[in-house]
């Protein structure tokens, strides 16, 4: 049996969710990418998309983050995304859609390590154990 890869997940690095308040951990996140991609070891990059009717939509009145350019990845990604650097589009905020983990799955095996960036503008680490997906 193979040892499991680690592999860096991306979450909604979208230029709806950057701020002038949030841009300076944006070179943190590219160099993060860059290094990870220079070293061999795979991205997973996702996107988060507010579909019409979406309970954003009907129980808050929040219609952003509908279509581009808000749901764009950050232009400073653009280099780094390619045909095996896969973008998942979601309608919730959790990668761990049955796409999501199926694609970690995949390339990282059942047990994945990922560093992410959240909306609280910090860089973590995070154990993804299969039980724990929803």
């Amino acid at each position: 049996m193979s040892r499991p890869k680690p592999v860096l997940v991306v979450v909604d690095a979208q230029n709806g969710f950057f701020t002038e308040h949030s841009t300076a951990v944006v070179p943190i996140i590219v160099g993060l990418v860059r290094r990870w991609q220079a070293a061999g070891r795979d991205v997973v990059f996702s996107r988060y998309l507010n579909q019409a009717g979406s309970p954003f939509e009907r129980l808050l009145g929040w219609t952003r983050m509908a279509a581009g350019p808000e749901t764009d990845l950050i232009a400073e990604l653009a280099p780094h995304v390619g045909p095996n650097t896969p973008v998942i589009d979601k309608h919730i905020y959790t990668l761990f859609t049955r796409e999501g983990a199926q694609l970690v799955d995949e390339r990282a095996g059942p047990i994945s390590t990922s560093v992410y960036y959240s909306r609280t503008f910090t860089l973590r680490s995070h154990w993804v154990r299969p039980a724990t997906r929803q």
